[in-house]
């Protein structure tokens, strides 16, 4: 998830924007440790509420909110946005966290049993999963 902290969201003097990145709030299968991909996951109820206390912070200002289209971006997303009175949240595919093809759904000790070399790989390239160049493309298309 994007917002744009104090300040105007972006600057066309000198072309540029600040940024602030955060992680969806917690859903059940990170309390097990499980890897999601592109699953539509909702947050938990403490994930529901460490979103609204996150938005609480006096310290930050935004002026837009952005994140993924997946369920538990878009929720936390929308719990900060209206927390913060703002109207919209701007969802964008690219933001998609890496698809983990087979391992989705597993945890870690999972995939060390199925594929103990795969997990050693730097980048990590999930069974028939996306590969890392690919998450990077999408950023920035």
């Amino acid at each position: 998830m994007l917002g744009a902290s104090s300040g105007p969201a972006w600057d066309p003097v000198e072309g540029s924007a600040d940024v602030l990145l955060l992680r969806h709030a917690p859903t059940r299968w990170n309390d097990h440790g499980r890897r999601q991909g592109w699953t539509d996951q909702p947050l938990t109820p403490d994930g529901r509420r460490a979103a609204r206390a996150w938005a609480s912070r006096p310290d930050v200002e935004f002026a837009v909110v952005v994140a993924s289209d997946l369920q538990r971006a878009r929720e936390t997303a929308q719990i900060i946005a209206a927390e913060l009175r703002l109207h919209d949240v701007v969802e964008l595919v690219g933001l998609r966290e890496q698809d983990q093809g087979a391992w989705t759904g597993l945890t870690k000790e999972e995939i060390k049993r199925y594929w103990p070399d795969r997990l050693r790989e730097r980048p990590r390239r999930p069974v028939g999963g996306e590969p890392s160049e690919v998450v990077l493309l999408s950023l920035i298309h």
